[in-house]
């Protein structure tokens, strides 16, 4: 690797890391409803939220709404990821979480998913808790919150 003269660091594997990355990282943003995306280290445990616009909101308007994921364990060690939104505006209805988890190279090896709860609600909710009780691949784990179907906010955190 080398480092340019903004002081970036290059090489042939990091800016293919850096480019699946950005390809799944845009094809995610394609298909969520409300954008909220949040990224952080999972050495142990890791928690982190994203903001929601409620649907058919305009863009341009503040996202009001969160959500926020906890994966929890100890290296690649994963005992659970686990979920709760807040909605400051609007319900969520039949939703659910996902955990997708992705390996160093970007790609997809599993997911696993709560039970859908058929029902509105709004306020604090916690959605659910996957467990995993496994060891998984060095990567990361994106955990989406999904409103019938559709994703509305993900959170991912990286494993290693």
């Amino acid at each position: 690797m080398t480092t340019n003269d903004a002081g970036a660091i290059t090489g042939k594997h990091t800016k293919r890391k850096a480019g699946v990355i950005a390809t799944l990282a845009m094809a995610l943003l394609a298909t969520v409803t409300a954008v909220g995306v949040s990224s952080q280290p999972a050495a142990a445990s890791a928690f982190g939220c994203a903001g929601f616009r409620p649907v058919g909101t305009p863009w341009g308007t503040p996202n009001v709404n969160s959500y926020c994921a906890t994966i929890d364990g100890s290296g690649t060690w994963v005992n659970y990821v686990s979920g709760s939104f807040t909605t400051n505006v609007g319900t969520l209805c039949n939703y659910n979480i996902t955990a997708e988890f992705f390996d160093s190279s970007g790609r997809w090896y599993m997911t696993r998913a709560t039970p859908i709860k058929y029902r509105c609600d709004w306020g604090t909710n916690f959605v659910g808790r996957i467990t995993i009780n496994q060891n998984v691949k060095r990567g990361f784990m994106c955990s989406t919150l999904k409103q019938n179907g559709s994703n509305i906010a993900s959170v991912c955190h990286s494993i290693y």
